[in-house]
């Protein structure tokens, strides 16, 4: 949620629950897109981290230029053009498994199945029912888990630095006394 090039990501981890609704896919619409990369920058970031092989060629050369030169109408129509599945979303299936995960272990003994009963229903209501909550509290638990989950950082010592800087002058002072680096 940090590191994706995805305001919406950001807003999630913020605590903005449609947001967070969004960068997970569950409204399930065509134009997911719009919402997971909502600036024109971000469009265009994924366009070029994505596709730029894809479409620098002659048939899209053309809207592919004006896309990159900030033409933000000609990004949409690529991206439009190209199959649902294949636009990169902005958080990854370690994120989708963790809210299932959160789902069933909400939900008790019976949620998986639950989980599974209805294969036509839309997502975010399998979920629903699943967990036996309403959407906004199951993604609400979900993101305090992804919080919780989130490493410590790690704290250096006083001695830490000088200690570094000691043995990286031993080692470079070893290495530049091998005969190696010596002119014969």
């Amino acid at each position: 949620l940090v590191t994706v090039p995805s305001e919406a990501a950001h807003q999630c981890l913020l605590g903005d629950l449609p947001s967070c609704t969004s960068v997970l896919d569950l409204n399930e619409s065509g134009e997911s897109f719009m919402h997971w990369y909502a600036s024109p920058g971000e469009r265009r970031a994924v366009l070029q981290g994505s596709f730029a092989e894809y479409f620098d060629r002659p048939a899209s050369a053309t809207t592919w230029r004006d896309c990159m030169s900030g033409d933000d109408p000609n990004c949409i129509q690529l991206l439009r053009s190209l199959p649902r599945g294949v636009i990169p979303r902005p958080l990854d299936t370690e994120a989708h498994r963790l809210l299932a995960y959160v789902a069933v272990r909400l939900g008790g003994r019976e949620a998986y199945p639950r989980l599974l009963a209805d294969s036509g229903a839309a997502l975010s209501r399998r979920l629903e029912v699943a967990a036996g909550v309403q959407l906004d509290t199951l993604l609400g638990l979900w993101r305090r888990e992804v919080i919780a989950a989130r490493p410590t950082p790690v704290t250096l010592p006083p001695w830490g630095a000088p200690a570094a800087l000691g043995w990286i002058l031993l080692l470079a002072g070893c290495g530049l006394t091998s005969s190696r680096w010596r002119v014969t």
